[in-house]
C-alpha cells in the first residue's frame, strides 16, 4: 500500500519480488498539492525506480466504503458527504484483489498500471434511492 515510512526500506530490502502496488485513482492527476495524491505518486514513482517488477493497481472509490453511511441510513435515509452529485463507479475490494492475483500469477502485468472502477458510475443520491441499508 501506498504512503508508508518503511516502503523505500521495504523495496530495498527485495531483490527478487514482484510488486503490486495499491495506490489511488488520484495518483494519476500527478498533483502534489494534494497530500492524497502526493503520497501515491511518491510511492508509485519509489515502485518504477526499485528496479523490481511492479504492477500499479489504482482504484477510483471502494464500495465498502459506503459502510459509514450505516449510522445516517438508520437516522432516516439521509447520506450526508461531500460531492454528493460526482458520479462515481465504486469498486468492490474483492475485485481489486482479485486483480491484483491476476497481476501476480499470470503473464504480461509487469510495468502496467491499472485504473480499476466499479461498472457504473452513481451519484450518491442515486446509490441510496431503494437501495438496501447496509
Amino acid at each position: 500500500m501506498s504512503g508508508y515510512a518503511a516502503e523505500p526500506a521495504l523495496l530495498d530490502a527485495l531483490s527478487d519480488a514482484y510488486v503490486v502496488l495499491l495506490s489511488s485513482s488520484s495518483a494519476q492527476l500527478g498533483a502534489t498539492g494534494n497530500a492524497m495524491g502526493a503520497y501515491h505518486l511518491k510511492s508509485e514513482q519509489a515502485v518504477q525506480a526499485s528496479g523490481l517488477a511492479w504492477t500499479i493497481l489504482r482504484p477510483c472509490s471502494f464500495q465498502s466504503n459506503v459502510l459509514r453511511w450505516r449510522d445516517q441510513f438508520h437516522a432516516g435515509d439521509v447520506v450526508r458527504a461531500p460531492f454528493s452529485d460526482t458520479p462515481t463507479a465504486l469498486i468492490d475490494p474483492a475485485d481489486i484483489a482479485e486483480v491484483a492475483a491476476t497481476a501476480l500469477t499470470q503473464p504480461g502485468h509487469a510495468g502496467q498500471t491499472y485504473r480499476l472502477s466499479g461498472p457504473e458510475a452513481l451519484s450518491r443520491p442515486s446509490r441510496s434511492r431503494g437501495s438496501p441499508r447496509p
